[in-house]
């Protein structure tokens, strides 16, 4: 009788992650394509807004960022809005790829120049700039929420 509950268990909890995945099949292989570091990767280009502002827009779910990777020139103003879909707290923080270890605790002490959102509770939106590093090269985007940080992370290429 132990064993029926405990597999009635177990299919409960396996029914309740898949349902918890939500979004459609691009969305996963989005995630799995970026751990790959495949071509399938999403990538957004930036939008000017202004002169020399370039806008680019993140959707943080329960748990992964929309897009797994962007690019922006060296130097230019970066407008970026994390709209939080899901009902978990996220964050879009900016640090060097070197400092980035998924099971660092202290990851908010990496951002690069105060480069970060600040948490943005669930179902809200919160919109900020920087400027882009002077330094060409590639740079993780992370969600700092403690657990986050392995599934909610992505390359901005500086050019």
């Amino acid at each position: 009788m132990k064993r029926f509950y405990f597999l009635l268990l177990s299919i409960s909890i396996i029914a309740l992650l898949a349902a918890c995945g939500g979004g459609d099949d691009t969305s996963s292989s989005s995630n799995s394509s970026s751990n790959n570091n495949t071509t399938d990767t999403p990538v957004t280009e930036p939008e000017p807004v202004a002169d020399e502002t370039v806008a680019l827009t993140f959707e943080g779910s329960d748990i992964a960022f929309d897009i797994t990777a962007a690019t922006v020139p060296a130097g230019a103003e970066v407008e970026v809005t994390l709209d939080n879909v899901g009902a978990l707290e996220h964050s879009w923080v900016l640090m060097n790829v070197e400092d980035y270890d998924p099971t660092d605790q202290d990851l908010n002490s990496k951002i690069i120049d105060d480069i970060n959102s600040g948490v943005v509770p669930g179902g809200e939106s919160h919109t900020f700039s920087f400027t882009a590093p002077e330094e060409p090269g590639t740079y993780k985007y992370v969600c700092t929420v403690p657990g986050h940080a392995a599934l909610m992370a992505g390359d901005l290429t500086v050019e």
